[in-house]
């Protein structure tokens, strides 16, 4: 008995509470779409470039159809990376200051070994994709934009882990110009 009580004790004792978020913390969130609707995308342009630092991203823009209207600030769809067996992804709110419009421009940054970009509206649903490859050019990789990828290929089946934290600051996940 006495071990059963202090093993309790001990456990009780390395048991933490759990963590609350601070209250200046806000997240982004995926826009829920009712039964048998779904949000659509139209991908009018599609483009790599490399910035002053030698980051490069893929960039889309366009016009975003959401499954219903978008209400908060916080409502968000993205752009996601994949590579062989993962993917990352950055919200993007449909709302700016308080508008939506429905065109939109967004960036991800990629690396070597991305070979896919998609609009997302989660994790898992893909809205529109396209391929990258990477051409060596003087010993450096530089992205470039190929054609179409159906937004069920295998090659963008990971599902996209997406840091929905809004202004995270100046480094970060969701930074999407950040190192």
């Amino acid at each position: 008995m006495v071990l059963t009580a202090t093993m309790m004790i001990l456990t009780t004792a390395t048991v933490s509470p759990a963590t609350a978020v601070p209250a200046s913390q806000a997240y982004y969130t995926w826009l829920d779409c009712p039964a048998g609707t779904s949000n659509a995308v139209r991908i009018d342009d599609a483009s790599t470039f490399v910035d002053y630092q030698g980051r490069a991203f893929a960039s889309f823009g366009g016009q975003v159809f959401p499954c219903k209207s978008p209400q908060l600030d916080q409502d968000a769809w993205g752009m996601a990376a994949y590579r062989v067996d993962s993917a990352y992804g950055t919200p993007i709110p449909y709302k700016f200051d308080n508008l939506f419009s429905g065109h939109y421009t967004g960036a991800v940054r990629i690396r070597p070994g991305v070979r896919a970009v998609c609009v997302i509206a989660d994790e898992t649903t893909r809205l529109g994709c396209v391929s990258i490859s990477w051409v060596d050019t003087d010993g450096v990789l530089l992205p470039v934009v190929g054609g179409p990828v159906p937004v069920d290929s295998p090659l963008v089946a990971a599902p996209a882990v997406t840091n929905m934290l809004m202004n995270p600051g100046p480094i970060g996940p969701g930074c999407v110009l950040c190192p």
